[in-house]
This record gives C-alpha cells, sequence and structure tokens, in this order.
C-alpha cells in the first residue's frame, strides 16, 4: 500500500476505534459513521481524502480492518475497539487451536497472566500461524503462541469471529498457551546480584501511593534520554526512599500503540479506561510523544 494509503488507513483505524472525535466523528451503537463526515472529518486533519480513495483503502488494505454498508453511506472498524461498541457479533466454537503472535518483551507478563485484552474490547487471535508472526513482527521479533481453543471454549470461554476473519475472546489463561520452545524466559535476578543502573524516578504522592499498594504496576514515560537507557533488571528509586525492579520495559511510538498492548488497570487504576490516553496527552505534548513512549513495568525490591 502507498504510503499516503497507509497514513489514510491509519487515521481511519484511530477515529473509527478509539478517538472518533478527533474528527468530529459521532459513532453508533454498533461503531458505525457516516462516511461524509469521516471525508470531512479527514479534511480537517489535513488529509487528502475522497469518496474513491476510502474506497481504495477499505478494499486494499491487507488485514481487511474496515467494512462499508451495503449502501456505502456508513463505515465502521470490523475489530480493535477500545470505545464501547456492539459489533452484533455471533459466539461460535473455535478450531482446536488459534495462534497469537507477539514479541519476545511481553512473554514475561504472558507467562504470568495470559494473553489479556488491555485497551481493546477483545484479545486477537488468527487462524494461521503465518499471520500471527506478521502480526507479532510489527514490534519486534516475532514469537506464535498456541492457544488451545476448543478446549478453552468447552470450558465455557467464548469465542467471536469479526467481520474479516479475526478470532476475538475475553482472555486467554496461561492453562490454553503453548509457548514455542525458542521462546526466551526472563532472567532471574538474584538476591543481591547488582543491577547495571539505578535511577531515582519522582511520582506525585498519589501515584506512588498506588504503586506500593501493589494496584498499579506499570508506570508510563516519554522515552527522553535516560529513560531510553533504560534495560529490564536495572533498579529504580521511587522518590528516593522506595527501591523497585524494572521487569520489563514496552517500547512504543505512541501511547495509542501503547494502549494496545498494555492493561489500563495496571497503568492508572484510579481511571476509568477511555479516559487514560487524553490523560496521558494531557502531561506529554505530541512533539514530546514523537520521542516514542515506554512502560516500565515495576516490582518491589
Amino acid at each position: 500500500m502507498e504510503p499516503h494509503l497507509v497514513r489514510i488507513s491509519k487515521f481511519l483505524s484511530r477515529v473509527l476505534r478509539h478517538r472518533p472525535q478527533e474528527a468530529g466523528l459521532t459513532l453508533d451503537a454498533h461503531g458505525w459513521a457516516d462516511v461524509d463526515a469521516v471525508l470531512l472529518g479527514a479534511q480537517r486533519r489535513g488529509l487528502a481524502l475522497d469518496r474513491a480513495t476510502l474506497l481504495l483503502v477499505v478494499a486494499e488494505n491487507d488485514k481487511q480492518r474496515f467494512a462499508l454498508s451495503p449502501d456505502g453511506q456508513r463505515i465502521r472498524a470490523n475489530q480493535g475497539h477500545s470505545l464501547p461498541v456492539d459489533l452484533e457479533l455471533q459466539a461460535l466454537a473455535p478450531p482446536d487451536v488459534l495462534y497469537h503472535g507477539t514479541a519476545a518483551q511481553f512473554l514475561e507478563s504472558i507467562r504470568r497472566e495470559g494473553l489479556r485484552r488491555g485497551r481493546r474490547q477483545h484479545v486477537h487471535l488468527s487462524l494461521d500461524a503465518s499471520t500471527a508472526a506478521r502480526v507479532g513482527g510489527r514490534r519486534g521479533t516475532a514469537i506464535v503462541l498456541t492457544v488451545q481453543a476448543a478446549r478453552m471454549n468447552a470450558d465455557g470461554h467464548v469465542f467471536f469471529r469479526s467481520a474479516n476473519g479475526v478470532w476475538l475472546t475475553d482472555h486467554v489463561p496461561v492453562a490454553y498457551l503453548s509457548f514455542p520452545e525458542s521462546a526466551p524466559t526472563a532472567p532471574a535476578v538474584a538476591s543481591g546480584t547488582a543491577v547495571a543502573r539505578t535511577k531515582t524516578l519522582w511520582l506525585k504522592d498519589e501515584v506512588l501511593a498506588e504503586i506500593l499498594a501493589g494496584r498499579k504496576t506499570i508506570e508510563v514515560r516519554v522515552a527522553y534520554g535516560n529513560i531510553a537507557r533504560l534495560q529490564p533488571g536495572d533498579r529504580l528509586l521511587l522518590n528516593e526512599r522506595h527501591p523497585y525492579l524494572i521487569r520489563r520495559i514496552g517500547r512504543y511510538a505512541s501511547f495509542e500503540e501503547l494502549l494496545d498492548c498494555e492493561d489500563p488497570a495496571a497503568i492508572a487504576p484510579y481511571l476509568a479506561p477511555d479516559g487514560l490516553l487524553g490523560a496521558l496527552r494531557a502531561i506529554y505534548p505530541v512533539e514530546k510523544e514523537a520521542l516514542g513512549v515506554v512502560a516500565l513495568e515495576l516490582t518491589a525490591v
């Protein structure tokens, strides 16, 4: 897909899945938006988009992310919403196995918690390993996990299939996951072992209280130089008093990408998930977000 079309596809994903207000859109209960309103919203955002180009993006999108209504007057995303929409999906019996593509940086939390939906409405699963590998490859070296879907379904877990063939479920517990033998495991940090770096990290008192209580386990920061240089295993001294260890670091191009992968409740248990993106952008303006963003998963020492 040409670069201009890729930009339009990303715009559509953002406003049809997460932030319709950025384009002045109103989605109905099932996620539909008027095509004319989408075209106008794109123009207001400086994107050259007409109906013919929109149809081209819908037709040529590699994952068929978007759908048009039969009369061609409305458009919606097929899945991946962080907004509460009813896609009118019917529960289906899945195949014996499905696949999930991820990257090494997420494996430790997956081994502990399974696959969680994060900011999205569902966990996304692929019918074949090659598709899952392409998904995982967007965030690093792809690692493909096998999901025992039929066994999950027999145990009461509900599955859906979106209009573009993506399988969806609420959560995949660890018991139903198979990890490839080559998948790395997080190195253990032995008691008393020196870590590579120690950095003081300052937090508001109310945020620190959530971390100390164990409710907040992920701190989000912009990738300034000293933050970008942090590595798993480094030690943080919170407000110069509380030693914590960085278990995992997720590195992302934007807050939207971060929230597609990380659990909002672990980042800000005191905020509604649909308000977290706005809260992060109220702290960090767009030029800071452009540096990249990181999710630091912390554990007490």
